[in-house]
């Protein structure tokens, strides 16, 4: 018989004696909480850190987050990842100014209704920045909780989440839900960790696991295989005019939306068709004077793979473009490298290619 008291018990001690110093941590900040949680889906903390600190910095609070444009906030997010997740966050705010007068709701049914906050989100925030006693359910809690109780299901299986989700709730204490669900997820972070080699013998709930009774650790939690990503072929060119290099702005959906990039072709393309899309895309009569190829990498995103190669293309300082605008909204652009790295963000998927960028000598570049 499980004994919640006993589970809750040992859980937070072992978290006040092991949990890890973070900045989000150390000043009790409700935005401070949102912010890092929403940086952390999906990102590892040492990379979150300094994002955190750069971005509480350019907006200390949600009424500066709410007024910021959206450009402002993704070339802070550069290199994060999962852009979304920052567009959702200035729009969230917005939210909560216009609906909540400028304060984070207290309660899990209200934060879920803010942009980018889903189930997992609203348990935590509420949780641990109010007290509220509601489950925060990640990835981490639920193999913690799978191979304490054996649960064999398909971990990916909305049954399974469900049903893991109910037994949290029952080991929920009547107080200190802060360290409890922080606690939860810490465990599975440092110690009940993926794979075989979970760190069983620092666990302080292996006494009661059924898991590590019956020696299924390695067996817990089961999920069944991912759907491969598409594999698709892309080109990108990297085109120079004098100072200047050309980008331009993704569609308003679909991957990556709306975001900066370097022209991206469909396929692999020979060097003949490459000089026809450039003249066609800058409007221009005179094809490339040079195609050179610069390096083939991938950029796996979470339901497709792209594979990159890229070609360097520079044009004189005095060639005539038209740039086509499709609406009002500025679509293409020819920035110099340092306006590439202030005011534009382009997506990381593209890291790669960029650092061909002011580069004087081409073989200088190891892509």
């Amino acid at each position: 018989m499980i004994n919640p008291v006993d589970f809750q018990q040992k859980l937070l001690c072992w978290y006040r004696e092991n949990r890890r110093k973070m900045p989000w941590r150390e000043i009790e900040n409700p935005y401070y909480t949102w912010i890092s949680e929403i940086m952390l889906q999906q990102t590892r903390v040492d990379v979150v850190i300094p994002y955190f600190y750069r971005f509480i910095e350019a907006f200390p609070g949600i009424e500066e987050l709410a007024n910021s444009r959206e450009e402002e906030v993704l070339k802070l997010w550069e290199g994060l990842g999962y852009y979304q997740r920052g567009k959702n966050l200035r729009l969230a705010a917005i939210q909560i100014v216009e609906h909540y007068g400028g304060e984070i709701p207290r309660k899990a049914e209200d934060l879920i209704t803010l942009k980018g906050i889903g189930d997992y989100t609203s348990g935590a925030i509420a949780s641990i920045a109010f007290g509220e006693k509601v489950a925060a359910v990640d990835g981490n809690v639920e193999r913690v909780i799978a191979r304490y109780l054996c649960d064999k299901k398909d971990l990916r299986s909305s049954g399974t989440k469900k049903r893991i989700k109910e037994k949290v709730n029952h080991f929920l204490p009547e107080e200190h839900l802060s360290e409890f669900n922080q606690g939860l997820i810490e465990l599975g972070a440092l110690i009940c960790t993926p794979g075989k080699n979970p760190k069983c013998l620092e666990c302080p709930l292996r006494e009661s696991c059924c898991a590590y009774r019956k020696g299924d650790v390695d067996k817990i939690p089961y999920k069944s295989k991912k759907t491969k990503p598409k594999r698709e072929k892309r080109t990108i060119l990297i085109i120079q005019k004098g100072d200047f290099y050309y980008i331009k702005k993704r569609m308003k959906k679909g991957l990556l939306e709306g975001m900066w990039e370097f022209p991206n072709l469909e396929g692999h393309l020979n060097r003949k068709e490459i000089q026809q899309a450039v003249k066609d895309e800058l409007s221009i009569s005179k094809a490339p004077p040079s195609v050179e190829f610069i390096g083939r990498v991938e950029a796996i995103f979470s339901h497709r793979i792209w594979e990159m190669e890229g070609y360097f293309i520079k044009f004189p300082e005095d060639l005539t473009t038209v740039l086509k605008e499709e609406s009002e909204q500025k679509k293409r652009a020819w920035a110099t490298k340092d306006d590439l790295d202030k005011n534009y963000t382009i997506a990381s998927a593209y890291k790669h290619f960029k650092k061909y960028i002011g580069r004087s000598e081409k073989d200088e570049v190891q892509l």
